[in-house]
């Protein structure tokens, strides 16, 4: 029989970038609401319980059911959801945070569209990575919500910021991995290869000018857009003839994520 640990460790979701969009969403948002309190806690506890049994839930689905006895898939998936329900109804309730009602509602349906998704075998395609992303990103609005205790024009602010990023990367790096041979190529080719790329952090740069005009986010927020905008640009301008292996990508995406992260909690706490 398989060891207690060994299981645990089994339905814990491997994708290191869901991890990466979860935490840095959290960080984001409980910084910009510039208060660490329980109710924090209680959310961080609450979204990595949702997201444990949502892992544990896709994995149930590829699974036959006895293999679902062998892995003890039901019980993980009943003490997740359980953690995340008392957990969200804690904050709802308890401390009347009812925007998280809401906010918990989105992210389930986001979770149960993706679970179909991935049951049919396309959550690896974009329209799957965006749904990941649009309820992953919800973190954060909740997270300043929660810290702030109330919501304004910056929780959503503060959420299409995440979403710009984190798509971002979606294209980024599905040009870096899905036109290998295109990106190594002439410039012509290098573009046509790069063009939904360029175009998506181009007009997401745009977008949080605008909302930076708007007074929806801070004025210096498009800074944080800089680094990534360039890095997409990067391997347009650049030729590279041999391809960067996977785990060089991985590592690039992390450090743009810690350089986003830094940026946009350092202008959100100057508003």
């Amino acid at each position: 029989m398989r060891q207690p640990q060994g299981a645990f460790f089994a339905v814990v979701p491997k994708q290191h970038g869901a991890w990466t969009v979860l935490i840095a969403s959290f960080i984001i948002g409980s910084s910009v609401g510039a208060r660490f309190s329980l109710e924090v806690i209680l959310l961080l506890v609450s979204v990595v319980a949702a997201f444990l049994g949502r892992g544990a839930l896709g994995m149930c689905l590829s699974l036959s059911p006895a293999e679902r006895r062998t892995q003890g898939l039901s019980a993980w998936i009943m003490l997740y959801s359980g953690i995340f329900l008392l957990s969200g109804a804690w904050l709802v309730l308890w401390y009347k945070l009812w925007l998280l009602g809401l906010l918990g509602i989105a992210g389930m349906g986001l979770a149960a569209f993706s679970l179909s998704l991935e049951k049919g075998k396309k959550d690896a395609t974009l329209y799957g990575q965006i749904m990941n992303i649009l309820g992953l990103s919800l973190i954060a609005p909740a997270a300043q919500y929660c810290a702030s205790g109330s919501h304004s024009l910056k929780t959503l602010g503060v959420w299409l910021v995440c979403i710009f990023f984190f798509l971002g990367s979606v294209f980024h790096v599905r040009f870096l991995l899905r036109r290998r041979l295109e990106a190594g190529g002439e410039f012509v080719e290098r573009l046509a290869a790069g063009s939904v790329s360029i175009a998506f952090h181009l007009s997401a740069l745009l977008a949080v000018m605008v909302l930076s005009k708007l007074k929806v986010i801070p004025l210096f927020a498009p800074l944080a857009f800089v680094p990534v905008t360039l890095k997409a640009l990067w391997p347009i301008i650049r030729r590279n003839r041999n391809p960067l292996p996977v785990k060089l990508i991985g590592r690039l995406e992390l450090i743009h994520t810690l350089v986003f992260l830094v940026i946009t909690v350092v202008v959100f706490a100057d508003r």
